[in-house]
């Protein structure tokens, strides 16, 4: 069984985290880097893809645009110009890779299809990066590196609609953010010390029309910034120390260092350029520019600055960028996938996560994890979204490892993952957004089903009471709720409690199906309250005892667990099954065998109710019966954890 970890007062770091000299991040008041990595003799890989690099060609000795696989197999030549082809970036779908290509002294930014056709240059520019829609492209409109020779640009993915973005002259090493924002670096003067003559500076953020400009460090000597997938982290080369770090965007927490000594790595006036593994559990280095050696290589690292390797065979390679994943499909017809009747179950079993028939038949691997490790995958309620397209799940997270939210489609094609911590996956009603704490407690992410954080969310101090609860949405979609009765606008308004006559002030809520009526508990009694949605008509429907009550489909029952009084060995009192008709108040006893009953919910057509069961030997399975009690089955052992797609 995969128990909630209850924490109350969380106050332990995954790490000890040791102080960044000269900088200090403006997005939250502890500052500090955890220790960076070091080689390793074997890789501990992402899943496998496909990388877009610059890599030296023979005989010609000219940089040219090459494809490889993530182990370092299968290099492959995309560009064969009289110049230099370098600065490749995979667009946000993985068809197209815009680049860099130099004609003499000009600069230009070309685009091609991902198997080199379609070749087409855009326009004069370099540096080149993609919005996250894959609409427009930004860009440097100048060859120069110092402090005020650069401008800021965007256009189309064709070329047109050129616009400048109203920054300072001096930023430059820009990239764009999956929350729409621009990431620069504001450059200083050079000295001395700057890595091959470059200056570095402080990082900030813009909207692409120039409003909205704010400074995310301050004293830094910054260069190089790639936005996670998640948007929540941005990693950069800090040339004052020498080191690649991972600093938060847009939350609090610790900085990482991911790789100390970088110039040990890329020597001769190389530098460390890192892009994040789709992912979002690792980051791909290389060179970031040519420098005397030629290129030195390229790297794996993981999220939390352990496990270097080197990926072989690619010693001449620079600047990769890792092939994104395949993006949601934009309306439920395009989703061949046809649930049954029954809907399909999905749950997770010894670290993995599977897709079955409803009663657990023709089961199918889609997430291959590793128990007792930080890839150990797991899901309880609200797997599935709300309109049965995706299906989220989540890694394990503690002390040791940082929780991760997976989002795939129905057939294990998993199309992103994002930071996230808690136990269920609050999906919005209409099955466009997710919310899960980024931090217990203090900061909630708001995602669409793509990765891109949409929203931050951050509690006052002390609003939220410590324990296992995840944020609930309201009907309406327009605030969450937290533990407590705290009501949190998404519209970024002060969080309230909320008064006590508000069902969503008890210690449960559950709006029915038919958004007519609203069903909670007395906090210390379990005492089941049915209501009208707006909290009037209260009536006490069951008196006490109630545990996780769950709505029929059809708006007229509620399926709950009861406990029995009997002593179990593991899990305290055993608890049963039970249902209660909403409008007579008839309770029908549905189990009953001396063990830990947990109602899960009902299966589309309300005719059947999924549970999961603990023995006092503390086996666990999962369980269906009908919802009048008759033909109980056992569906999968091992787990208690699984839901069906309604």
């Amino acid at each position: 069984m995969h128990n909630r970890i209850v924490r109350f007062g969380l106050v332990a770091a995954a790490v000890a985290a040791i102080a960044l000299i000269g900088i200090i991040l403006l997005t939250r008041s502890d500052s500090g880097a955890q220790t960076g990595a070091q080689l390793t003799p074997s890789p501990a890989q992402s899943d496998p893809g496909t990388l877009v690099i610059t890599y030296i060609s023979e005989p010609d000795g000219n940089y040219d645009v090459y494809l490889v696989r993530s182990d370092g197999t299968g290099l492959k030549r995309l560009t064969a110009g009289p110049g230099n082809e370098e600065h490749a970036y995979w667009s946000p779908d993985g068809t197209r890779i815009v680049y860099q290509a130099s004609a003499g002294l000009s600069l230009g930014i070309w685009i091609m299809n991902a198997d080199s056709s379609g070749k087409l240059r855009l326009g004069e520019g370099m540096s080149p990066s993609w919005s996250p829609d894959g609409k427009q492209i930004l860009y440097t409109g100048s060859s120069g590196r110092s402090v005020g020779s650069g401008s800021l640009s965007i256009m189309n993915a064709d070329g047109s609609g050129r616009r400048v973005v109203g920054v300072p002259s001096s930023a430059d090493y820009a990239t764009w953010a999956p929350n729409g924002k621009i990431v620069f670096v504001r450059l200083r003067e050079p000295s001395a010390g700057d890595s091959g003559g470059y200056p570095g500076g402080d990082l900030y953020a813009v909207n692409p029309d120039g409003s909205g400009l704010e400074q995310l460090t301050q004293g830094a000597s910054m260069i190089l910034p790639f936005v996670s997938p998640d948007g929540s982290t941005i990693a950069a080369y800090a040339q004052d120390t020498d080191r690649l770090i991972a600093v938060p965007y847009g939350a609090d927490g610790p900085a990482v260092t991911l790789l100390e000594r970088a110039s040990r790595y890329f020597p001769n006036g190389g530098m460390p350029l890192a892009h994040w593994v789709p992912d979002g559990m690792q980051l791909v280095l290389g060179s970031s520019n040519r420098g005397e050696s030629g290129g030195a290589g390229l790297f794996l690292v993981n999220a939390d600055g352990s496990g270097l390797t080197r990926i072989p065979n690619v010693t001449r390679a620079l600047g990769p960028d890792w092939r994104p994943r395949p993006t949601p499909s934009s309306s439920p017809a395009e989703v061949t996938y046809t649930p049954g009747r029954m809907g399909s179950l999905a749950y997770g079993l010894d670290g993995d996560i599977y897709v079955a028939d409803w009663d657990g038949s023709d089961p199918a691997r889609i997430a291959n994890g590793e128990p007792d490790t930080c890839n150990s995958y797991w899901g309880q309620r609200s797997m599935w979204s709300p309109d049965g397209r995706y299906l989220a799940y989540r890694s394990r997270w503690d002390d040791v490892c940082a929780g991760k939210v997976y989002i795939s489609d129905p057939r294990g094609q998993r199309i992103t993952s994002f930071r996230g911590e808690g136990w269920d996956i609050a999906w919005s009603p209409d099955s466009t957004r997710l919310a899960s704490w980024e931090r217990l407690g203090r900061t909630i992410g708001i995602y669409g089903p793509d990765g891109v954080r949409q929203k931050l969310l951050t509690l006052p101090p002390g609003l939220i009471a410590g324990g296992d609860h995840d944020p609930v949405w309201s009907p309406d979609g327009a605030s969450l709720v937290g533990p407590g009765g705290v009501e949190i606008p998404l519209d970024g308004s002060t969080p309230r409690r909320l008064p006590a006559d508000d069902p969503r002030s008890h210690y449960g809520f559950w709006y029915s199906p038919d958004g007519a009526r609203v069903a909670y508990l007395d906090k210390w009694g379990g005492e089941l309250v049915v209501a009208a949605a707006d909290g009037s008509q209260a009536r006490v429907l069951v008196p006490g005892g109630v545990q996780n009550p769950v709505w029929s489909p059809t708006s007229d029952r509620i399926a709950f667990a009861a406990s029995t009084g009997e002593a179990m060995t593991n899990m305290g009192p055993a608890t049963e099954l039970r249902l209660v008709d909403v409008a007579s108040g008839t309770v029908t006893k549905l189990t009953g065998v001396g063990a830990f009953d947990q109602v899960i919910g009902f299966s589309p057509d309300g005719a059947r109710i999924l549970f999961s069961r603990e023995n006092a030997n503390g086996a666990a399975s999962l369980r269906s019966i009908r919802a009048d009690g008759s033909g109980p089955r056992r569906i999968v052992t091992g787990t208690d954890s699984g839901e069906w797609q309604q």
